[in-house]
């Protein structure tokens, strides 16, 4: 891990300034978290990238100047579906609530989500207020899919220029923003689809949960940009976009924009305070790590799992270069049970093999998900401790 805070051979790709600073160099890590692998052998020999985060000193966004999206092919095998947690269904309800009354999305009326996954947010949308939904997504199997009585489709194709979006009440970019390397372009080419006035959510992941909490978890090749409150109103603000309003969500680790298409304004971001952090950076997740690896060692000894096959976990056990001291990872998504995770090569299981398992301890990455895992383990009988990484 270093970290100097000199001056970067790099232009920041929100605003274009030469004023970049290097925060932190961690080291090369698998390329996907999200894609898990079909045996311990192949996951073991995964590909691995660079992670140089450099952060700009105008406008605060922090990126990986080290990225290479030609590496990067998203296909049918990338799988990132958070529903399966009753924890997250509900904030993923009370957001639809919250954007139907921001957009006021009608009953018939159009709904966009730009890198829509599987289309379960979309299916949740039409259930809960009769809005059918269109859906992009390149990682999509087929050219086209209908789900929910055919109110929601999801297609394979490019969204830009198709005319459907200048009907859409409501455009939602969910988890999509922080995987472009060019994220002006991208919405520079939205903008000039969408009429005057339509309602956008974009929501990513939040830098200063990272920067300011250690939430270090979430570095992970896929992510070639990490967004402040500061740069993602910047961006917004200077590619067409107004009445930006950014807050914190789901616990503070992600940040939910809520915005217009409108005119370019002057866009303008206060970061001494936000700077200071990021000096900072390097040494507290050097001791983060340290710290971690050592409440780890000192538990080890019983037998113990991982709850969560995700970013996070995933990001953890190849940090920590954790190995046999874990028996395996457990994750709620179906598709991923029988695979094994990127650069360590752990078993993903159901929580319902626990019951052979017996484990004396649960590791689990993210403390929002700790009282639905307590009762899951409850439910299956067992009385493992409950640690947070």
């Amino acid at each position: 891990m270093e970290g100097t805070f000199e001056a970067a051979a790099a232009v920041c790709p929100v605003c274009g300034s030469s004023g970049v600073r290097r925060i932190a160099a961690l080291g090369e890590v698998p390329l996907f978290c999200n894609v898990l692998l079909r045996s311990r052998a192949e996951a073991l020999r995964v590909t691995r990238g660079a992670i140089e985060l450099d952060c700009c000193q105008r406008c605060g966004h922090v990126y990986n100047s080290a990225f290479d999206p030609s590496l990067l092919e998203y296909g049918s095998d990338y799988e990132n579906a958070l529903h399966h947690s009753p924890h997250f269904q509900a904030f993923a309800e009370d957001l639809v609530d919250r954007l139907r009354a921001f957009a006021t999305v009608a009953e018939g009326g159009l709904v966009v989500d730009v890198g829509c996954g599987d289309g379960h947010f979309l299916e949740l949308f039409y259930r809960r207020s009769g809005a059918p939904g269109l859906g992009f997504d390149p990682s999509l199997p087929q050219a086209k899919q209908r789900r929910a009585e055919g109110a929601v489709e999801l297609t394979n194709s490019d969204h830009v220029g198709d005319h459907r979006l200048r009907q859409a009440q409501l455009v939602t970019c969910r988890h999509v923003l922080e995987h472009i390397e060019s994220p002006g372009p991208f919405l520079d080419d939205l903008r000039g689809t969408l009429p005057t006035g339509t309602a956008v959510y974009f929501e990513v992941p939040n830098l200063r949960a990272i920067l300011r909490d250690l939430s270090v978890w979430d570095l992970i090749y896929e992510h070639c940009g990490y967004f402040s409150r500061e740069s993602l109103e910047y961006l917004f603000a200077s590619h067409g976009f107004e009445g930006i309003e950014v807050e914190e969500a789901f616990g503070g680790q992600y940040l939910g924009l809520m915005a217009r298409a409108g005119k370019r304004g002057a866009a303008t971001a206060d970061v001494a305070e936000l700077l200071q952090e990021a000096r900072a950076f390097a040494p507290r997740f050097a001791d983060r790590l340290q710290r971690t690896r050592e409440t780890f060692e000192d538990a080890s000894g019983g037998r113990a799992v991982l709850w969560g096959a995700g970013s996070k976990g995933v990001a953890l056990l190849n940090a920590l270069s954790i190995g046999h001291e874990l028996d395996c990872v457990v994750d709620l998504n179906p598709k991923k049970h029988g695979r094994f995770t990127p650069g360590t090569g752990h078993e993903v299981v159901a929580p319902e093999s626990l019951r052979e398992r017996s484990p004396e301890t649960v590791w689990i990455t993210n403390p929002l998900y700790r009282v639905e895992i307590r009762k899951s383990l409850d439910d299956l009988g067992l009385t493992a401790d409950i640690r947070v990484l």
